[in-house]
């Protein structure tokens, strides 16, 4: 199951959580920037999500 929330407006997130690594890309589908978590196993954890921290994006 893939769960990913963003929360925001324009270049700006307020809010994001994935189960995921981040990864971001251009309108060209061009990978910028990858944000790696720690992996998780499934049932290592209640909740495996990860949460990243508030940002600017360049693109």
């Amino acid at each position: 199951m893939f769960t990913h929330i963003i929360r925001g407006s324009a270049l700006r997130i307020t809010h994001q959580n994935a189960g995921v690594d981040f990864t971001y890309a251009d309108t060209g589908n061009r990978t910028y920037r990858t944000s790696r978590g720690k992996t998780h196993d499934e049932g290592d954890e209640i909740n495996p999500m990860r949460t990243n921290s508030r940002q600017t994006l360049p693109r």
